[in-house]
């Protein structure tokens, strides 16, 4: 009897002693980067780990694309509003704004030099120049509503616009989780897209090793569930590596593509970070900036400082070692 108490006894310190040591372990577990990646690539993000939070104010609460102008400075639109904001991030306020049309489903916005181009989910494009703040011009491409256009981004290497769509693909396919990006040269008068890639994330992952993923039945439906959900909702070109960058708000997903179009990332985004993921840019340091439009979070652009020097002010963007990260609010 005294021997079966001792064991007893034993057990209940023993599990004891190591309960918080498993929940410690979830808890780091939850912080950490998962998805799937290239052999050769490690993503120069901590996108569990945000730098900052900007809120945006009730202009913005739509939130629906970004492009980086300088330093702070970023154009924005708002999806049912015919303006173009220029939002300044260390001010927190809209320091310009140009009415260029109607309201409208407007979806994506880039920018070349003085030229900003505003996309709508039928394909249609608007052509702003910021210095006259007036609209110069419209291309009407041959995407219409059912592709629906929810990124776009500006290629400086090969003078084009891409263009990416949650909807069918131009050519129809048999496989529903096809998805395209596009793309048109927006100094010709040829408003007919041609493809630049067919994605289909379940076909991609089969050549990348998993990261930071359990391999177990419950894990492993959701993983399936959130791959198959896949919808681009922005694109972004980065300036150092020149690598593509597709955000996904269905399925909440960060896909990294290199020069030859090969994956070499896809990457699972918190449910509680990313509230609706539509807007994505790169500032000219190679920083990663993601818009929220407002639904389970405020609607908010985040920072995240690339890898190298993101270590250097770490202690600044922790509170007291918690993981949380700090926002600021904007007017």
């Amino acid at each position: 009897m005294n021997n079966l108490l001792s064991y007893l006894f034993a057990a209940v310190v023993i599990l004891t002693l190591s309960s918080p040591i498993v929940v410690f372990e979830k808890l780091k577990y939850k912080k950490k980067i998962t998805g799937f990646q290239d052999e050769t690539f490690l993503l120069p993000f901590e996108i569990m780990s945000p730098d900052s939070t900007y809120r945006m104010p009730k202009k913005l609460k739509e939130i629906s694309g970004i492009s980086h102008y300088k330093e702070k400075q970023f154009y924005a639109i708002n999806d049912e509003k015919g303006n173009l904001y220029l939002y300044d991030l260390a001010i927190g306020e809209i320091i310009s704004e140009i009415d260029f049309g109607k309201g409208d489903d407007y979806e994506a916005v880039t920018r070349n030099g003085d030229n900003v181009y505003v996309a709508e989910s039928n394909g249609n494009i608007k052509v702003i120049d910021i210095q006259r703040k007036i609209k110069i011009k419209e291309i009407n491409t041959s995407l219409s509503k059912r592709n629906d256009v929810e990124g776009m981004c500006y290629d400086p290497e090969r003078n084009i616009l891409l263009l990416a769509c949650k909807g069918e693909v131009e050519k129809k396919s048999k496989n529903k989780s096809d998805k395209g990006i596009y793309f048109i040269d927006p100094s010709t008068q040829n408003t007919k897209v041609e493809p630049y890639k067919i994605l289909n994330i379940k076909k991609e992952i089969d050549s990348l090793k998993r990261y930071n993923l359990f391999d177990n039945f419950i894990n492993n439906i959701n993983v399936s569930s959130r791959i198959n959900h896949f919808a681009p909702s922005g694109l972004s070109f980065d300036p150092i590596t020149g690598y593509l960058y597709i955000l996904a708000n269905r399925g909440k997903l960060l896909v990294v593509l290199d020069k030859q179009k090969a994956t070499k990332g896809v990457y699972f985004l918190s449910h509680k970070i990313f509230g609706q993921p539509e807007g994505i840019s790169f500032d000219e340091a190679g920083n990663l900036y993601i818009s929220n439009e407002s639904k389970s979070t405020k609607a908010n652009i985040i920072e995240f400082k690339r890898v190298e020097k993101r270590h250097k002010s770490l202690n600044d963007v922790l509170n007291n070692g918690t993981g949380e990260y700090k926002e600021k609010d904007q007017k």
